[in-house]
């Protein structure tokens, strides 16, 4: 945690979560149990209530992260 992937993410999730019309906050988990509480394969990964959005893989860009972001909310508003 905190190696080149994780703050190429980070940079990434920050960029998408300012384009993105919603309300959304990023939290950082380090600790270990917490992060097998997700149930996450491997880190970094993007969890938008309790739903995976990304955990292994090629790290998506800004824009590949905004898309996905304003679908999971999309999806959480018609719930």
């Amino acid at each position: 945690m905190g190696d080149a992937r994780y703050r190429r993410i980070k940079s990434n999730l920050t960029e998408a979560l300012q384009h993105t019309p919603v309300a959304a906050r990023m939290e950082e988990v380090m600790d270990l149990e917490s992060i097998l509480g997700y149930n996450v394969s491997s880190v970094p990964a993007i969890i938008v209530e309790d739903k995976i959005l990304f955990e292994y893989g090629d790290i998506p860009s800004a824009e590949q992260l905004e898309s996905m972001l304003r679908a999971a909310f999309s999806e959480e508003a018609h719930s």
